[in-house]
């Protein structure tokens, strides 16, 4: 008995201690007009597209660089209303790689900052 919870106690440890999944890896911030404020971390796997609402009728879509020796790159979007892309940003790459920043839209103005400041940007920066 005592085997079994040993060797299951070290299974356990082995995958709490796993790489985290490949992919491309976006976190940063998003603030609208200083009243609305969103922070994201998300990993997406090589070659996929993930897509966030804002709940201000903003939006910003990820794009993943493809895996290992494939050349391409990590992409992230703000687009507005009508999706249209108000900025974007690529870096060049494989994955897995790690792609930060942060957005103020402040009067319709989009700010962007990379790499993401510990703190979300602001409208009076």
């Amino acid at each position: 008995m005592r085997y079994w919870m040993m060797l299951a106690a070290s299974v356990l440890s082995a995958n709490a201690l796993a790489a985290e999944p490949d992919g491309t890896k976006f976190w940063g911030s998003v603030v609208v007009d200083d009243q609305h404020i969103v922070s994201y971390y998300l990993t997406v796997p090589p070659g996929e597209r993930a897509a966030l609402s804002l709940g201000s009728g903003y939006s910003l879509q990820f794009e993943s660089a493809p895996n290992g020796g494939s050349s391409g790159e990590a992409k992230v979007s703000l687009l507005d209303k009508k999706s249209k892309p108000l900025h974007e940003r690529s870096m060049p790459g494989a994955s897995p790689m790690n792609l930060s920043g942060a957005y103020a839209v402040c009067r319709g103005s989009v700010v962007y900052i990379s790499p993401a400041p510990s703190e979300p940007a602001s409208c009076d920066d």
